[in-house]
């Protein structure tokens, strides 16, 4: 299976690489950038946009954390066409922040983590921004429009806490496009006030016609789960762009605390049912999974281009879809955790010259009818 490749290659390089002209480069918050091989996005080796067509998934080095912090790990994945990014992070134990580099070839997606750790409580801001920064369509703008984000958990509740922001911005032509974005984070805490764990999770995908953004929350499937694998307890959090013109998804899942090895399905089935509609574990039904260990703080999932069965579209887009992961050190006896996926609004955000003259605009009536109001009196 593509998941256990994905360790052997780390292990023994030569024997699962591509040509060095060839290799796709990945790294993380950590140490140096680790090399595996091909990363297709479609089994066919293509992928389809509305316009051209983008080949590779291709992750380029990410620096180092602001302050050195073992418990933090980033790996974003990018191509012309899409990008998913992913962090994990175990307790907050300092105040301090983390500005990871990430590749920015294709899409610009600074993002800042930070931390703060106090006895009144911990607190964490994530705050971010993601702007599509080639044209892939004939006429298109260099750049696309800026989506800006904040993701703010202040002395959490006991259990989980999870946020988002969505959104997309217009990619000007002719013709117009637009670019679509998801940001998602959630915080585990087993004491009130602290934060033992956060994951955090972005997405862009560039003119997907018909698109549609989801998200979802992952909890135990049992009552009362008991202890969760790492130090916080056991959830994941998941997001996804659904492209309607080939049933085309690009996904992310990230699930702290546990290890690729012990990972015994992930997949999206039917709520009414219960179904299995797509097993994410599949390498012929997903051929681009990528599933990382995080440096011992989770999993992380990047699941991109995968084609969501066309049976099962309405049930995606009419909230009748869950995400479920199995792991053999979640809490029995199903050892599984599991959350609905959601699909949620993703507004147009103005660019800044647009809120301008919206504002300039609204100004200007507000004078008008204060104008007529004096001449009627």
């Amino acid at each position: 299976m593509k998941r256990t490749l994905t360790v052997l290659a780390r292990l023994a390089p030569s024997a699962f690489q591509s040509p060095p002209a060839d290799r796709e480069k990945r790294a993380t918050g950590r140490g140096a950038p680790v090399r595996s091989g091909w990363f297709h996005l479609l089994a066919s080796g293509t992928w389809r946009v509305y316009c051209v067509a983008a080949v590779f998934l291709t992750a380029l080095a990410v620096a180092a954390p602001a302050h050195a912090d073992p418990t933090f790990w980033f790996t974003k994945l990018e191509n012309q066409g899409r990008y998913i990014q992913i962090a994990h992070h175990g307790p907050i134990t300092i105040t301090g922040t983390h500005q990871p580099a990430p590749p920015n070839q294709y899409w610009n997606t600074p993002v800042n983590f930070g931390e703060t750790a106090g006895a009144g409580g911990d607190n964490l801001q994530i705050t971010g921004s993601s702007q599509h920064i080639v044209p892939v369509c004939t006429g298109e703008a260099p750049k696309g429009g800026v989506f800006p984000y904040s993701l703010t958990f202040s002395s959490p509740p006991l259990g989980v806490t999870q946020k988002l922001a969505a959104g997309h911005t217009l990619h000007p032509g002719p013709p117009n496009h637009k670019d679509m974005f998801i940001a998602v984070a959630a915080v585990g805490s087993v004491t009130a006030g602290q934060i033992q764990n956060y994951i955090y999770l972005s997405i862009g995908r560039h003119d997907p016609p018909g698109c549609q953004a989801a998200e979802g929350m992952l909890t135990p499937d049992t009552p009362e789960p008991g202890p969760g694998p790492g130090p916080g307890p056991p959830y994941g959090s998941t997001a996804l762009i659904y492209d309607e013109l080939d049933d085309s998804i690009a996904m992310g899942i990230a699930v702290p605390g546990i290890d690729l090895a012990g990972l015994q399905e992930a997949y999206i089935g039917r709520i009414s049912d219960g179904q299995v509609i797509l097993d994410l574990l599949d390498p012929v039904a997903v051929p681009e999974a990528e599933w990382h260990d995080a440096d011992g703080l989770g999993v992380a999932g990047f699941i991109d281009g995968a084609i969501f069965p066309d049976l099962y579209v309405p049930d995606l887009l009419g909230d009748n879809t869950f995400l479920r992961i199995v792991h053999d050190s979640l809490p029995g006896p199903s050892f599984a955790i599991s959350g609905d996926l959601r699909i949620t609004e993703a507004p147009l955000i103005p660019e800044p010259a647009t809120w301008l003259l919206l504002s300039v605009g609204a100004l200007a009536l507000l004078a008008r009818s204060a104008w007529r109001r004096r001449r009627a009196g």
